[in-house]
């Protein structure tokens, strides 16, 4: 279907066909009239081809995809997946041509752009995107997303509440996480140290009660022990850095979280425009 909406290729005949996570299948054979009048009924090859109640099911499907618009609203995603990997494109040279339509797009990796030579080994992009192993062109997204493998938790928001130390699903009923545990706090910090640039937004637990401050405290040495290029955004954030008595040791401060954030993401703020219209 994309490729006659795009490229105007004119089939003879289509096959759809759907297996439902019920066991049925359902599917609908489409084409010439003196093609589909030859054959007799049920007669037309394909997996799960020549059933009434399938073909009718096959239709509906057709109609909501008109009805809802969802041909278009695919074809806004693809604008907007086209930009970001045009976008990459520029800042990595790893990455050749940039092709398709809609939703449905995809890259080259390469070594040398201008003669278009296959990449055979993809080295790491800034922690984000790794080649595999054995695979010529394979890449997946790099485990960078951390989360905490233990906690410290209370029965109540209170800094004298009863506390322990748990793994990450042993949050009973009636406690809650406040902090994160000792082991997330390692893991964290090791990865810290890896950076050469680190944005905190966030205080890691209920800094304000000395039970649960720990993890923050943790955090906040970890990124004062770094060279790196340290951004802390975010009142909270701001607070705890203050509190741990590192806040020299970072690169710069700002009270706002979000709006950091956003400056990052290369949204236009509207304080700062203010200032530049002339």
């Amino acid at each position: 279907l994309y490729a006659i909406e795009h490229w105007g290729i004119e089939p003879d005949m289509i096959l759809t066909a759907k297996s439902l996570g019920g066991g049925l299948p359902l599917s609908a054979v489409t084409g010439r009239a003196e093609l589909m009048d030859a054959p007799h009924a049920g007669g037309l090859g394909g997996t799960f081809s020549g059933n009434p109640i399938a073909c009718a099911a096959a239709l509906v499907v057709l109609e909501v995809l008109v009805e809802d618009g969802l041909v278009a609203r695919a074809e806004a995603l693809g604008v907007k997946a086209r930009a970001r990997l045009d976008a990459m494109q520029a800042r990595f040279g790893l990455i050749g041509d940039v092709r398709g339509k809609g939703p449905m797009l995809a890259i080259d990796l390469v070594r040398d752009r201008a003669l278009k030579t296959p990449a055979e080994i993809i080295t790491d992009i800034n922690g984000i995107i790794n080649g595999i192993p054995g695979r010529t062109n394979g890449v997946e997204m790099a485990d960078t997303l951390l989360l905490p493998v233990d906690h410290v938790i209370a029965d109540a928001f209170d800094a004298g509440a009863k506390t322990q130390v748990v793994g990450e699903a042993g949050i009973a009923d009636g406690w809650m996480a406040l902090d994160i545990g000792p082991k997330s706090q390692a893991l964290f910090a090791a990865e810290i140290r890896k950076a050469r640039t680190v944005v905190w937004n966030g205080p890691m637990g209920c800094f304000e009660m000395k039970p649960f401050a720990a993890g923050t405290l943790a955090v906040a040495q970890a990124i004062a022990a770094t060279k790196c290029l340290s951004i802390v955004g975010g009142g909270d954030s701001v607070s705890a850095v203050n509190k741990s008595g590192l806040a020299p040791k970072m690169t710069h401060i700002s009270t706002g979280g979000g709006a950091s954030l956003e400056f990052l993401e290369g949204k236009k703020l509207p304080g700062v425009e203010a200032l530049t219209d002339k």
